[in-house]
């Protein structure tokens, strides 16, 4: 955990990896590998993170503001200091919302899978990148199971339409139209405002004309695990601990 904070920080702090951002309604591109220096063991590797890869495309463009660069920096530190977690044993909310690509999801749909439950928008350039690049590495880890849905529910439904919904999977190189266990839903605003209360999760709109989209979402930062009977099994904020996570899916899987 603290060697991918490292690498995160010295990607962060070195100009050179400044060059590339996202902007609205385009994919970002890397016009050169991600060569960030590794800790194994007691010495200092390069190597290449595909990982860290989809967590910059996403948040190098709110980089270039003094704000978001000191905001951004103080959220890896913050991975340092271990996760927030804890289990529950009450019931997940029973929501209705739909996907981007319009099937309705419900609870009841994703009754008999472990639902890995966060909250995110399509512009997000700093909290959203940092949990979607964090998940795709637990993802990995745990070799990519088959019944673990990684669900994002929107907190911007005004701006996030179906399609960017799907693009902000494909910044991070996931195909969700071929892996359907990648899921981004939205809905009517009563629907959203009730899960939204239900898990906890405070909003703010924030009006910034220095980031390309002309405002940032500050929003609670969580993550719900629910098992596969439709039960809080686990919450924890997006500085979890991978390992630990790990141990606490497979416990559940």
């Amino acid at each position: 955990m603290i060697d991918r904070a490292v690498m995160l920080l010295i990607a962060i702090i070195n100009p050179e990896y400044w060059n590339t951002g996202r902007m609205e309604g385009r994919k970002s591109s890397w016009t050169h590998s991600s060569i960030i220096p590794s800790f194994q063991g007691s010495s200092l590797q390069t190597t290449t993170s595909s990982t860290t890869k989809r967590l910059f495309t996403g948040t190098l463009g709110l980089f270039r503001t003094r704000g978001g660069f000191i905001c951004s920096l103080i959220v890896f530190l913050l991975i340092l200091s271990g996760p927030f977690a804890h289990g529950t044993d009450k019931n997940a909310f029973d929501f209705s919302l739909y996907n981007f690509d319009g099937k309705r999801v419900t609870s009841d749909t994703l009754r008999g899978k472990v639902v890995l439950l966060t909250f995110s928008y399509a512009y997000c350039s700093v909290r959203c990148p940092l949990i979607t690049a964090r998940l795709l590495s637990l993802d990995e880890r745990m070799n990519a199971p088959k019944d673990v849905v990684y669900l994002h529910v929107s907190v911007d439904p005004e701006m996030d339409t179906p399609e960017r919904r799907i693009n902000y999977f494909s910044l991070y190189g996931i195909d969700a139209v071929k892996d359907n266990r990648w899921m981004f839903v939205s809905g009517h605003g009563d629907e959203l405002i009730k899960i939204w209360q239900f898990y906890g999760i405070d909003i703010k709109k924030t009006e910034e004309k220095r980031v390309p989209e002309g405002y940032y979402m500050e929003y609670t930062p969580k993550i719900v695990i629910i098992n596969k009977r439709g039960t809080i099994a686990y919450e924890a904020d997006f500085f979890f601990m991978e390992e630990e996570m790990a141990i606490k899916m497979g416990g559940i899987i």
